[in-house]
């Protein structure tokens, strides 16, 4: 298991100066990030995972960055099921309380839709609101191994950092550009080839400078696929939401009825 707190990242760093020269260091972030791939049982290992259902519960908590935010902290059920050989996902959550949705939401090749649980009321996604939505729900960006592919293809600007130590614990460091002035950062447990820490800083002209970071926690092994069962999200220093996996069940067969396009 993989415990790191906040604090102890923010406030324990001990980092080499040294300088790398770019081409190098490129080509040794890339060994890493094969490193990592290896210890999640390598290509074959990953390439074996044809859907992955993930039950889970989503908390919000209370932060100073706006009023959108609750004031004590809320959670959700979710269910959320991917087939990646059909491209497509579905993601179903229920949360209690006068606001609280109850709602499946569907995307397939070129489109996506919602339902309202309650109602059977759907709704037809535009083009744009259909491309939001595939990251919406158990949000993709968070998911370790697809942190791990938008490494592995990020070119060019993927480099290594120098190594992190925090109370005699090693972490190799990464970086590579995301989507527009986006920027990540990538930790490695040196001793368990995992990623356990991502960090992304991005600025808007409006908002200003955003810092969010990621902490996997708790690894499990799902099939012999090391997951992480506790996903911690801070937006700057505050703890802003928390996914706690109950269930991972990967190559769990589908019904196409889950993927079942609204007549009409």
């Amino acid at each position: 298991m993989v415990m790191l707190g906040f604090s102890s990242l923010a406030m324990s760093c001990s980092e080499s100066g040294e300088s790398v020269d770019a081409g190098a260091s490129n080509t040794q972030a890339r060994a890493i990030l094969d490193s990592v791939l290896t210890a999640a049982g390598g290509p074959d290992g990953l390439a074996h995972v044809r859907t992955l259902v993930v039950q889970y519960v989503h908390t919000r908590f209370p932060t100073p960055r706006g009023s959108e935010s609750p004031e004590t902290p809320r959670s959700i059920d979710v269910v959320q099921a991917r087939d990646f050989e059909n491209g497509r996902q579905f993601y179903e959550r229920r949360a209690t309380g006068e606001n609280g949705a109850w709602e499946r939401v569907v995307v397939v090749p070129g489109a996506a839709f919602r339902i309202d649980l309650r109602t059977n009321e759907t709704t037809i996604f535009t083009p744009d609101a259909a491309s939001t939505a595939l990251y919406s729900g158990l949000e993709l960006r968070w998911y370790v191994y697809s942190t791990l592919e938008e490494a592995r293809y990020s070119a060019s600007s993927l480099a290594q950092r120098p190594d992190t130590t925090i109370e005699g614990r090693t972490f190799q460091v990464l970086s590579f550009h995301g989507t527009g002035t986006e920027t990540n950062e990538l930790w490695v447990d040196a001793e368990t080839k995992r990623i356990v820490r991502r960090r992304l800083e991005s600025f808007d002209p409006v908002a200003g400078e955003a810092s969010t970071t990621l902490e996997y926690l708790d690894y499990e092994s799902v099939d012999g696929l090391p997951v992480p069962m506790t996903v911690d999200v801070f937006l700057d220093d505050n703890l802003f939401e928390r996914f706690e996996l109950l269930e991972v069940l990967i190559n769990a067969e589908l019904q196409d009825s889950a993927f079942d396009h609204p007549q009409g």
